[in-house]
């Protein structure tokens, strides 16, 4: 009941141990009974941050992606208003508009990545 109320065993497993299913057996000794639930409470908590990693892992994969798609909405808005921008009156007819930075001019759709 104390491993319950500190939290190390959930309302199923607590079920079990007072039962007698999955493991649990009241006739092995204490120090049985011991080992058994530290074990229990080491394979959840490592599921736990097993589970806390792979969100993690996930976040940071979705954050460089959006990233990555904001870069390439501003090269393209950069390169729209560029493309857009008059030429102003005092430029000669046959002067060329204002160069495109080599990123922009380079810069291409890219897909998302997967996985």
């Amino acid at each position: 009941m104390t491993a319950h109320w500190r939290g190390d065993l959930t309302a199923r497993q607590l079920a079990d141990v007072l039962a007698g299913r999955n493991g649990w057996d009241p006739r092995r000794h204490p120090a049985e009974q011991e080992i058994v639930l530290a074990r229990t409470v080491r394979d959840a908590r490592r599921a736990g941050w097993e589970s806390a990693a792979e969100r993690e892992r996930s976040a940071w994969r979705d954050a460089e992606l959006a990233a990555e798609a904001a870069r390439t909405l501003a090269a393209e808005a950069y390169a729209a208003t560029v493309a857009l921008r008059p030429v102003p009156a005092y430029r000669s007819a046959t002067a060329s508009a204002q160069p495109v930075p080599a990123t922009l001019r380079n810069a291409r759709w890219r897909p998302a990545r997967v996985g």
